[in-house]
């Protein structure tokens, strides 16, 4: 059954209390340069946790003198440093490559730090216009690099709003991404999403969600409805206990006989 608007209104209330907890002293940083969040964005995709990205980029950052040596490597070369980041290592490396081999050509040098300087609008059209780059990757950088309010959403984070309650379903669509923004606030927004990029990918996993470890599972709709699920005794496991207990007392007065 899903939540009324002021239901969420005050779930969304101690969300943002649990994550001021969690991550109140962990805000994210401006990266001196953006490019390493827009290639830390591209290595969680939708399958890799935030703390399991920063790896991989350690990795690259250790295996490759600059981003440069990087634009010019084989793609099979970088998907071997970032293999663990996932199932899809290959694709992810031809994106980093692609995306900067993108600026290299449009800017003469490889640097994001001039989109500071723009407008919202034109840092935006500049970022989706790089291969490799799709809609939640150019959003993570506008609101870690450039201050821009607007929450990366994808299907990972949709569905992590769908069980906690906050959304009514779970598709990564605009309007959905309005409703998570209108309920948070936008000063919550960079937290709540260092938070889902960590979750929703290594906790609440599609098929496996694993409950027991998360952090709001006293709040999540998701996490209650299955627990009284399991509570719940089916009918026919009830009748079966009756039936045993019937001829347990049958059994019990024969013997007396």
């Amino acid at each position: 059954m899903a939540l009324s608007q002021t239901a969420k209104k005050r779930l969304a209330g101690r969300l943002r209390s649990q994550l001021e907890k969690k991550y109140g002293a962990q805000m994210p940083a401006h990266a001196e340069e953006p490019i390493d969040t827009l290639v830390l964005a591209i290595l969680e995709g939708s399958d890799v946790a935030r703390s399991r990205a920063r790896k991989a980029l350690n990795a690259i950052q250790k295996a490759f003198v600059d981003w440069n040596e990087v634009r010019v490597s084989p793609v099979a070369e970088i998907a071997g440093v970032i293999g663990a980041a996932g199932d899809s290592a290959y694709d992810k490396a031809a994106s980093i490559r692609a995306a900067l081999n993108d600026i290299c050509r449009s800017k003469h040098k490889l640097s994001l730090v001039f989109l500071r300087e723009e407008s919202r609008t034109n840092a935006r059209q500049y970022l989706n216009s790089l291969a490799g780059v799709d809609r939640r990757v150019s959003t993570a950088v506008m609101l870690l690099c450039l201050d821009v309010p607007v929450l990366p959403l994808d299907d990972p984070a949709a569905r992590f709003f769908q069980r906690l309650g906050l959304l009514d379903a779970d598709r990564p669509t605009q309007k959905a991404r309005m409703q998570i923004e209108n309920l948070l606030g936008k000063e919550s927004l960079a937290a709540l999403y260092m938070y889902v990029t960590e979750e929703a990918r290594a906790t609440c996993k599609e098929d496996s969600p694993d409950c027991a470890s998360c952090l709001l599972r006293l709040e999540c709709t998701y996490c209650k409805s299955t627990k009284a699920r399991r509570r719940k005794p089916s009918g026919k496991s009830s009748s079966r206990k009756g039936a045993r207990k019937t001829k347990s007392r049958t059994a019990s007065r024969k013997t007396k006989k």
